[in-house]
């Protein structure tokens, strides 16, 4: 099931030109007409090759909306790493300051998404949980985690039903900084290039 909603996101949300849309429609294309003859194992092949064409330009397009750095910190590059042909997507770029470091991610598939969700969604459960605490990012809301004992923490929010979106740092001030990188994220834009329909407008 994840699987599948992995491929429709990537097709649905990701084919922005008409050459690269050309491009991966074909290869589906021929996976088709190879399946429909038979030829189980090409027909495989030929589908993967497509998937990993979406799945770079997925990466491509979410590494471009990655959050800046906050006054003091330096950025990183943008990193892609994709797990086979859909099985799942992550970007990341890290950040440092002048004593912590915070990562940002983008992860498609992640097995979390249902965990964190329900979290959100469901207060109740979230007060059983020492050290988790809700927070607003706009519209949106998210889940801090702080350890003050070892000034580490993670901020985490999800889009649509397959997106996880975190910022996890290390020695930080404290967990408002990263609470404040997420904010400075445009998270719609993430939204958009990832191809994710968000309801109540989000």
């Amino acid at each position: 099931m994840m699987r599948s909603s992995l491929l429709a996101l990537f097709l649905s949300g990701v084919l922005a030109t008409p050459a690269f849309a050309d491009a991966v429609t074909d290869r589906i294309d021929r996976a088709f007409a190879l399946y429909r003859d038979g030829a189980l194992a090409d027909a495989a092949i030929a589908l993967g090759a497509a998937a990993l064409d979406v799945q770079t330009r997925l990466g491509n397009a979410l590494a471009e909306v990655m959050p800046t750095p906050p006054d003091g910190w330096q950025a990183g590059a943008a990193h892609v790493s994709a797990m086979g042909p859909i099985g799942g997507l992550t970007v990341s770029r890290d950040y440092r300051g002048a004593d912590g470091v915070m990562d940002a991610a983008v992860v498609v598939g992640s097995p979390a998404v249902a965990g964190v969700a329900s979290l959100i969604g469901e207060p109740g459960v979230l007060a059983t949980q020492p050290g988790l605490r809700l927070v607003r990012l706009g519209d949106r809301d998210a889940l801090l985690r702080w350890e003050p004992s070892t000034r580490s923490g993670q901020v985490m929010t999800v889009l649509g039903q397959t997106v996880l979106v975190q910022v996890v740092g290390r020695g930080v001030a404290d967990g408002e900084e990263l609470v404040a990188l997420m904010r400075a994220w445009d998270l719609s834009a993430v939204a958009a290039r990832a191809g994710v329909a968000e309801p109540n407008g989000n």
